[in-house]
């Protein structure tokens, strides 16, 4: 359904996330997820201000550094010392080959892949600039019957 409020290229939820160094995080996210560049702005001074990134043509995500200047005293998961309390979901055709190459990349390793009880087979790494990523392939159905229970814990 074309929807002429928003761009045709993007969906209608985007993570935008600070980063330390836009160029640097671009780099990074082509060669561990295989994300491709969309737009990049840059001010008048050339510094880039801000990229958008695109994923299998469908997944968008936007970032800029730090120090643009109208970020304010946001800071990113690496750069404030917190663990970021968001996490991108993102589905790769094969989630194994995807967690070696964002491992290979620079990516810290969280979990190794494993099958859920949800039907994804999941991991996650931590990027340079301390954001989670969950690493997805659907290789199933829903199966209640593996659902941990959470309320004994």
């Amino acid at each position: 359904m074309n929807k002429p409020w928003k761009p045709d290229d993007c969906g209608i939820v985007i993570p935008y996330l600070i980063v330390r160094d836009s160029l640097a995080t671009a780099k990074f996210y082509e060669s561990a997820f295989g994300f491709v560049r969309q737009n990049v702005m840059s001010g008048p001074n050339g510094k880039i201000y801000h990229i958008d990134m695109t994923h299998y043509g469908e997944a968008v995500i936007m970032f800029s550094p730090e120090d643009a200047p109208y970020v304010g005293d946001k800071k990113s998961p690496a750069t404030s010392g917190v663990n970021s309390p968001a996490n991108m979901y993102v589905y790769f055709e094969d989630v194994d080959a995807a967690f070696k190459r964002a491992v290979a990349a620079g990516a810290i390793a969280g979990c190794e892949p494993a099958d859920m009880f949800w039907g994804d087979r999941i991991c996650s790494v931590t990027d340079p600039d301390g954001y989670e990523w969950s690493l997805a392939t659907k290789v199933g159905e829903f199966d209640e019957s593996k659902m941990p229970n959470f309320d004994a814990e």
